[in-house]
């Protein structure tokens, strides 16, 4: 970055260019791997190692769970959810802002599918358990690197019993 704009940016300038960077790569990054996804995995699954590339539709949120949902109302939630987060993300309440970033990105590209092909597609597996894809991976990146903050920050704030 030129010097002299690094010097007329603020410490809220520099974490809101953080977040949206971030957010934006991961959008995108989900986005090509979905769009890969869905025209190599369309007729057979790949396998590597314990790792299975399987293309799903999930009309549900989570792991499929509330697919029962009317679309709209999914659709709805989600987006809510996204926004909530967005606007926390962006007033800096939620820190570290590449963290923040990733579940932004995470959120707003799974809405994303939801809104241009009417469910989330899926397609990665480890075995047992849920399908799910790079998005999924961003989100919980991000939650794990604010838990492991706040964790940091608690130990280094309380005294050590003597």
């Amino acid at each position: 970055m030129n010097p002299e704009i690094d010097q007329q940016l603020t410490p809220s300038s520099r974490r809101r260019i953080v977040l949206v960077i971030t957010a934006v790569v991961a959008v995108s990054i989900d986005i090509a791997s979905k769009i890969w996804a869905t025209d190599a995995l369309a007729e057979h699954s790949k396998r590597f190692g314990s790792i299975t590339l399987r293309l799903v539709h999930n009309h549900g949120v989570l792991f499929g769970l509330a697919g029962y949902l009317p679309p709209s109302a999914i659709i709805a939630l989600t987006a809510s959810i996204s926004v909530v987060i967005a606007f926390f993300a962006w007033r800096g309440t939620v820190r570290p802002p590449f963290a923040a970033g990733l579940i932004v990105g995470g959120a707003f590209a799974n809405v994303a599918d939801r809104l241009t092909a009417g469910s989330v597609i899926d397609f990665i597996s480890l075995g047992r358990g849920p399908i799910f894809n790079l998005a999924d991976v961003f989100l919980i990146a991000g939650v794990a690197v604010l838990i492991l903050r706040d964790v940091s920050e608690k130990d280094r704030s309380e005294p050590y019993p003597v």
